[in-house]
């Protein structure tokens, strides 16, 4: 799409669902509002009516307030797109429906359209060069699967409808590739299509023809003997008379199907005396057993083919296949470059450290035909010299291992005909600032290109004997590049040895770093620390105590706790990992290690940290987390006393709200959990363990991890326990006791509230006791023993109104309602629920009205007033899912369920009770008798 203006509203459609102001990306908010978006963008230019939009969103199962909710979803979006100052904004309301007033040429799904019809008039008239050109401008807009990630049947069908607009697009463009004489550039990205859609019979014919071409001719049978298994035993028929006439023709050798003509290479810029030099080609020899990109292939063929290409960055992690692609591409594009190919390695990443860009610049001279007395000896003066070579000539230059942008400076021309690519694991994000730079990453091998691979190396019978362990191996080299050939080379130099015997040596993470060394020039291990060489301080003294982060993800906050830094050396200790690929950004501010990249830490630690070091960041982490969840629950529960670190840490992550606190727990329960059973199993700092897990209860609750809260608050009491310091855990005794009752073990629940009461303390005694006996009453009922709990409750009631604490009496009311209802006598339940609604109004983030909303929909429901309680059990959902609250979802599909059932709307009552089940199988929750429901069905 062409460079934005200031205030130019941009869309995307072929991909995640986007809008931009100009440079700047604005938020399209929840799912089904992007779901409104893209309905309103798929057709622009046209209104857009209610019934449409409702349908897109919701399909058949529309709630109650559903265009009410679809009015707030428009709202937000006008609000979001908004309007230049002065003007009228974007979304308005025309000839009786929501219209989007932005140029066609603003939506890339649009803009894809256009491209393929002008590509077709040219194909048409007899110009297939500018009809690849324009495909392959088309082809360069998606970004992923069309519409990725909106939810319903109307997204879904538009998206099946995109995606096959771009396979026929790619489809097109083999075809006049193939016209044009270019076979050896699309094998490649055929296998790569083929094997996306094995059952497409024209792209088999592409690929054989494109194979046979290249003088592949077995490899050309052996795709038409795997179309022909494959359309058997899938869907018991033979391949169709157009491919079985190619196979045959391939058979034969059939001269007809020989390439036509390359097209006409362009004319060579002669020099100022008219001669004609010999353009030099000091590209590396290419790498036997590529496998190639399509998608990294085609941004490269893209930018080639501007008149003024400019610089280009390629950027990815050690052992990701950078140079390879590159000079492999630099190869096949040489008619692209008729005055020549140089490569030059600057050795920024290599052992020796970097070479002296002067002796580069030297060499390129020399290579350009300049005599060695006429080049100056200064490398100021030799990168002028060079750049004045350059100034009118088509020439590709690649510079491969830059680590510096100043490295590369030297040979990027100012402006003209010639192309540099600057390979390096650093983002080398100056050169994209201050040169725009085209920036171009390069990641890992996606699962088909590892499989490719395996093909390709080990031939069909050892990869495809057991596609399971093939899988598995890639996932085990991070489907690294590096890693996957040093693998690779291991079978090959082992021929009994299958795929999966390979995979059960790497299972083992003692060795599998160590297997992945090669030859001295190679190994992952190697090459981690020569990038390792590259970083800022703070970040090469983080990747050993990255080690010691059990999490799957880190955060600024706690890097900066092992580090024992202000949250800002954590951060820009991150960035600087990233930016060598060492590390992945996962989302903001939150990083990510690769499997070997996290081997690679941990054998850091192992060798660099002592066990004082080792404890000391362990305790900065577990002081982190502690005063974390003290600033998390303090935000969404601030009437709770909350265990804070003795030391106070320097920051803590802000929290917008309760949706904020929950989604950072979720990311974060995996290192909380693992922290605290580490300190069990030690028996050192059970302390900040146990005071750990009485404040993560809180966020454990609400957002519904029951089997992991029950795991921290048994291994806490254990470690305790060990330490003969059991006595002193009321409020964790009664953590554990809710979680167990969560999870259905009922029994142990009381035993563990009895124990809370019992531990209570004298000075806050009467509250504790309060609590403690609430919690009893509360487990009495979920076992089904409501009956036995009303006695208790009544008296809790009592206790509390004597009180001056309205949501303690909130709480007891709410609980003395729910016993007399699931006792069977919801009429008496029924003021006691009102009154607790009552004290609870207007606190829509306190979570006891959530409680109180389920008690209260359940009582309407009990007592027939169906509609008041779906009312209610939809106000439920709201409130849950603006606290984040996992577990309201829960409570509101086996509610609905149930109502509908006894509506005898049995199909839709299913769907419901199906929901259901898949969340109490996440949450840990007992699943029988919803089991026993869908058996019924």
């Amino acid at each position: 799409m062409p460079d934005p203006v200031d205030d130019e509203l941009r869309f995307s459609l072929l991909g995640p669902v986007r809008a931009w102001r100009g440079p700047v990306q604005l938020a399209a908010g929840r799912p089904q509002q992007q779901v409104v978006l893209a309905a309103l963008l798929l057709d622009p230019g046209r209104p857009v009516g209610l019934e449409v939009l409702l349908d897109a969103v919701w399909g058949e199962q529309l709630p109650a307030a559903a265009v009410a909710t679809l009015r707030g979803y428009v709202s937000r979006l006008r609000r979001t797109l908004g309007a230049p100052a002065g003007a009228a904004g974007p979304l308005v309301w025309s000839d009786g429906g929501y219209l989007l007033c932005i140029p066609p040429g603003s939506v890339d799904g649009v803009r894809f359209e256009h491209l393929l019809r002008e590509a077709a008039q040219a194909r048409t008239a007899g110009r297939p060069a500018r009809a690849e050109t324009l495909l392959a401008e088309a082809l360069a807009l998606p970004t992923g699967a069309p519409l990725a990630g909106l939810p319903g049947r109307y997204a879904e069908r538009h998206r099946e409808r995109l995606a096959e607009r771009i396979v026929d697009a790619e489809q097109q463009r083999a075809e006049l590739g193939l016209d044009l004489g270019r076979h050896a550039e699309l094998v490649a990205g055929l296998a790569e299509l083929t094997a996306a859609h094995p059952l497409r019979e024209r792209l088999r014919e592409l690929s054989m023809l494109a194979l046979y071409r290249c003088g592949r001719q077995a490899e050309a049978i052996a795709v038409f003997q795997d179309v022909r298994r494959r359309l058997d035993a899938d869907l018991g028929v033979a391949p169709g008379p157009t491919l079985a006439r190619l196979y045959e023709r391939i058979l034969c050798a059939d001269p007809s199907l020989d390439p036509p003509a390359a097209t006409p290479t362009p004319t060579i810029v002669p020099t100022t005396d008219g001669a004609r030099p010999t353009p030099p080609r000091t590209l590396p020899r290419p790498l036997a057993g590529f496998v190639e990109r399509r998608q990294e292939w085609a941004r490269l063929d893209e930018l080639a083919g501007a008149a003024a290409p400019g610089p280009v960055v390629v950027a990815g992690p050690a052992g990701s296949g950078k140079t390879t692609l590159v000079v492999r591409w630099a190869h096949a594009a040489a008619d692209r470059f008729p005055d020549g190919q140089l490569y030059g390695d600057l050795q920024g990443f290599g052992p020796q450290g970097p070479a002296d860009p002067g002796d580069v610049a030297h060499g390129f001279l020399r290579a350009l035909g300049v005599p060695d007395q006429a080049v100056p000896a200064d490398t100021a003066a030799r990168a002028e010299l060079f750049r004045e070579q350059l100034r009118a000539r088509r020439l590709l230059v690649v510079l491969d291992n830059v680590a510096r942008p100043a490295d590369a400076e030297p040979f990027l021309p100012e402006a003209g005909p010639a192309m540099t690519v600057v390979c390096s694991r650093d983002a080398l994000t100056e050169l994209v600032v201050t040169r725009e730079a085209a920036f171009h990453p390069v990641g890992v091998f996606t699962t088909t290109t590892a499989h490719e691979l395996l093909r390709l190396r080990l031939g069909d019978r050892r990869a495809l004997e057991d596609t399971r362990a093939s899988r598995r191996l890639a996932e085990l080299c991070d489907h690294l590049p590096l890693a996957l050939a040093i693998a690779l080379a291991r079978l090959v130099a082992r021929p009994a040895w299958s795929v999966a015997d390979l995979v059960g040596e790497l299972e083992d993470e003692q060795v599998r770093l160590a297997a992945f060394g090669g030859p001295d020039r190679l190994g992952v291990e190697r090459e981690l620390g020569l990038s390792r060489r590259h970083l800022p301080e703070p970040a090469s003294r983080l990747l050993p105590l990255l080690a010691l982060h059990p999490g799957a993800e880190i955060d600024a906050y706690a890097a900066a706790a092992l580090l024992d830094r202000p949250p800002g050396a954590g951060r820009g200790a991150l960035a600087a990992l990233a930016g060598l690929h060492l590390l992945q950004e996962t989302g903001p501010g939150c990083f990510q290690a690769h499997d070997l990249v996290r081997l690679y830490c941990r054998r850091l630690a192992e060798e660099e940290l002592d066990g004082a070091q080792r404890q000391l960041a362990t305790v900065r982490l577990l002081d982190h987390y502690l005063a974390a969840t003290a600033a998390a629950v303090g935000r969404i529960r601030a009437w709770h006393r909350l265990h804070h670190p003795a030391v106070p840490v320097t920051a803590v992550p802000s929290f917008d709200g309760p949706a904020a606190v929950h989604a950072w727990f979720r990311r974060e329960e995996p290192a909380v959990r693992q922290l605290v059973l580490a300190a069990g199993e030690s028996g050192e700092q059970y302390e900040r363990a146990c005071r750990l897990v009485e404040n993560a209860g809180f966020l454990y609750n609400d957002v519904g991890l029951f089997r992991p809260w029950e795991e921290t608050a048994r291994a806490a009491l254990a470690a305790a326990g060990a330490a003969g310091d059991a006595e002193r855990w009321p409020h964790l005794h009664s953590n554990h006791s809710l979680a167990l009752a969560w999870l259905g073990r009922f029994d142990e629940a009381l035993g563990q509230s009895e124990r809370a009461s019992l531990l209570a303390g004298p000075a806050d005694r009467a509250m504790l006791l309060h609590r403690f006996r609430a919690l009893r009453s509360s487990v009495l009922v979920r076992s089904g023993r409501a009956a036995e709990a009303i006695p208790d409750s009544e008296a809790i009631v009592a206790s509390a109104r004597a009180g001056e604490d309205p949501r303690l009496l909130a709480q007891a009311l709410n609980n003395l309602a729910n016993a007399w209802a699931k006792s069977g006598d919801p009429a008496t339940a029924l003021p006691y629920a009102e009154e607790s609604m009552g004290l609870l109004a207007g606190r829509s983030s306190d979570p006891y009205l959530v409680v109180s909303t389920k008690t209260y929909a359940q009582i309407l429901h009990r007592l027939g007033r169906y509609d008041e309680a779906i009312d209610r059990i939809h106000e439920l959902r709201a409130l849950g899912r603006e606290q984040g609250s996992a577990h309201v979802e829960f409570d509101f599909a086996e509610f609905m369920g149930t109502v509908l059932d006894e509506r005898g709307r049995r199909e839709t009552a299913t769907e419901h009770w199906r929901r259901a089940l898949e969340l109490a199988t996440e949450q840990g929750r007992p699943d029988e008798r919803l089991r026993a429901r869908l058996a019924t069905g």
